[in-house]
Order: C-alpha cells, then sequence, then structure tokens
C-alpha cells in the first residue's frame, strides 16, 4: 500500500498531473518480485484509488511504504489491519530513517532497498518456527525488544532488478484510459 495524506483525490493528487498519473515504482518492483516466486500480490496507491479494507482482510500479510509526509495515514492503516491479526511490514523512506518508530505500528519494518529483505522475510514467515535473525535490513520484534539486525548492502547491478509491473496496482486500467498513460505505460 502506498499511503497519501489527503488520501483519495482524484486528478488534484500530487502524483497526477494534466492526466498523467504517475506511481512510485518500489512496490510495483516488489510486487514483480513476489509474483514471479508465486505469490499472489495487489497494489492499492490511494493517489490512485482509495484502499478498501475488507480487500485486505484475506491477506496474509500486508505491506506498507511510507515517506515521512505520508507516515501517519500509513500508520492508521497499519492498526486497522492489525485489528484483524493481519502482519504487516512498513518499508519506504520514513521506516529506513525511523525504524524504531515505524515498528511500533508493525510487525516488521524493511528498511532501505526491499528487493533482497522482504522476499526473504516473506520465505521465512511460512516456516514452522521462523528465525529473522539472518535477514538484512529487517526490524522486528522479540519478545518486547526491537531488534534491529545489521543493514543489507544496496544494490550494485540495478539490471537484477525487474522492471516496475505497474499492472499490479488497483485501478490501473482507469489510469490507462488517459491517452498520456496509455502511450507510456502499454508496454508493461
Amino acid at each position: 500500500i502506498y499511503p497519501q495524506a489527503r488520501r483519495y483525490s482524484g486528478n488534484l493528487s500530487t502524483h497526477r498531473v494534466l492526466g498523467l498519473a504517475t506511481s512510485h515504482s518500489g512496490l510495483t518492483i516488489l510486487a514483480e518480485i513476489l509474483s514471479r516466486k508465486g505469490h499472489d500480490v495487489k497494489i492499492y496507491d490511494e493517489r490512485i484509488a482509495p484502499v478498501p479494507l475488507k480487500n485486505l482482510l484475506d491477506s496474509d500479510m500486508v505491506g506498507i511504504s511510507i515517506q515521512t509526509m505520508d507516515a501517519l495515514q500509513g500508520y492508521r492503516i497499519a492498526a486497522a489491519v492489525k485489528k484483524h491479526g493481519i502482519p504487516v511490514t512498513i518499508g519506504g523512506v520514513h521506516a529506513s530513517l525511523n525504524p524504531s518508530e515505524a515498528l511500533e505500528h508493525a510487525d516488521f519494518v524493511v528498511r532501505n532497498e526491499g528487493e533482497d529483505t522482504f522476499p526473504e522475510l516473506i520465505d521465512e514467515i511460512s516456516k514452522p518456527n521462523p528465525d529473522y535473525s539472518e535477514i538484512l535490513g529487517l526490524s522486528y520484534h522479540k519478545g518486547s525488544e526491537q531488534v534491529h539486525n545489521p543493514a543489507r548492502p544496496f544494490i550494485k547491478d540495478l539490471d537484477t532488478v525487474p522492471f516496475a509491473n505497474f499492472r499490479l496496482i488497483d485501478g490501473w486500467e482507469r489510469v490507462l484510459l488517459n491517452p498520456f498513460n496509455f502511450l507510456i505505460y502499454f508496454t508493461q
């Protein structure tokens, strides 16, 4: 989920200019990585469409990417999801800079680039006795203590990262109705 501080704002969104819609590529890359590993993934971007809580309730995990301006909205979404017993992972710039704060609202925090860390977390969480201690770039709870594993080195070869899959964003088909958007994204 990409939260937005002002929630859904249609064409007045900061990421819609003259009908051209853009979305961050981070979650669309992570979603493509997880899809290739056989996981069912859906992205919600509040700049494009509202996040329907009822659609999240059958999730095995909900990930939220926050920037500072959207952190409070991200924390509100995390609280609503956690009430239903669904594990929440928070990542993004704000969480990377403030992992202790983000961990107050989530089960896990993925710091910095999540292209390797998040899939490793997904693999580990499905095990009968998960051990998160070896996952670089991960923060988590161990009892009442916060644990911040060592940072993961940044990706050196970007050719190892798949292209963003914008089609995994809920409501993306409406974005493509605009001819400008279609010409930019039709090859996706």
